[in-house]
C-alpha cells in the first residue's frame, strides 16, 4: 500500500528520471526508502519506462559481499557499495572490497550458534528489491 510519503517519493524520482539521472541513482535511492516501485500510480511508472525502458521493472539483482562481514542484493557492484554505505553511514569500503556472490548461492547461512538457516540462493530467492541482507561480527 502506497502512502504519502511514498507516493511523493516516487514521483519525485521519476521527474529526477525524467530530468536524467541515472537508472542506478533513481535504483539506489528507492532501495534506501525502502519504495517498492512495483506499486507505484501510472504516471510515475510511464515517466520511469520513458526514461530506462520496461527492463527498469525486470531487475537483475545479485549477492554482493561488501568488506568481510556484510552481504546485499543490488543490481551492480556501484550500487552495492552505495546501498551499504547508505544503510551504515559508513564509507569504510571501496569496489576493490566488493565480491558478486552470484556464483556461491549455495553458501550456508547459521544463526550465532551455528544453527543452519538456509542457503544464500534460497533465502534471497523471493526478494524483488535491492537491499541489506545480512552481516556478521
Amino acid at each position: 500500500m502506497q502512502t504519502d510519503y511514498s507516493n511523493g517519493a516516487a514521483t519525485a524520482l521519476s521527474y529526477m528520471a525524467d530530468q536524467g539521472a541515472s537508472k542506478e541513482s533513481i535504483q539506489l535511492v528507492a532501495a534506501v526508502m525502502d519504495l517498492n516501485l512495483d506499486d507505484i500510480d501510472t504516471i510515475d511508472r510511464e515517466r520511469l519506462v520513458k526514461a530506462f525502458g520496461i527492463e527498469f521493472f525486470e531487475r537483475k539483482l545479485k549477492p554482493y559481499q561488501v568488506g568481510e562481514n556484510d552481504i546485499v542484493l543490488a543490481d551492480n557492484a556501484e550500487s552495492a557499495l552505495m546501498l551499504l554505505q547508505g544503510y551504515t553511514n559508513l564509507e569504510a569500503h571501496d569496489l576493490d572490497d566488493v565480491e558478486d556472490l552470484s556464483t556461491q548461492l549455495d553458501m550456508k547461512l547459521s544463526n550465532e550458534d551455528g544453527t543452519f538457516l538456509s542457503t544464500l540462493g534460497d533465502y534471497i530467492a523471493d526478494m524483488k528489491e535491492a537491499q541489506y541482507i545480512v552481516g556478521w561480527e
